[in-house]
């Protein structure tokens, strides 16, 4: 009997043991699945990186451009809001005043 109690008690080590190994490979494989994920989100990112990088060194020539476009606009004579106001009341009071005067010639 001793025999029987000593090979049931290593059977159930062994069955103990082959499901912990069972757990492990089960856990191994999904870590090794979130691993494979993240390295295709890395090479994502780092495939975005190149074309920002590329970008970037063609940005120059699109700066300069730009500089020659604002400069351009720059140079164009505009009228500012407040030029536009003053403008407009001037000629009111001129207005006035001329009404002012014929009133006066003509009374």
């Amino acid at each position: 009997m001793a025999s029987t109690a000593a090979g049931s008690g290593a059977t159930s080590t062994d069955l103990a043991l082959a499901r912990v190994e069972g757990k492990i490979d089960v856990v191994l494989t999904r870590h090794e699945t979130k691993i494979d994920a993240h390295d295709e989100a890395i090479t994502d990112h780092e495939s975005r990186l190149r074309v920002v990088e590329n970008e970037a060194r063609v940005a120059p020539a699109v700066v300069e451009d730009h500089e020659a476009r604002l400069r351009a606009v720059e140079s164009k004579p505009t009228v500012s809001p407040r030029a536009l106001w003053t403008t407009v009341g001037s000629a009111i009071a001129a207005a006035g005043g001329l009404l002012a005067l014929f009133d006066r010639l003509t009374a």
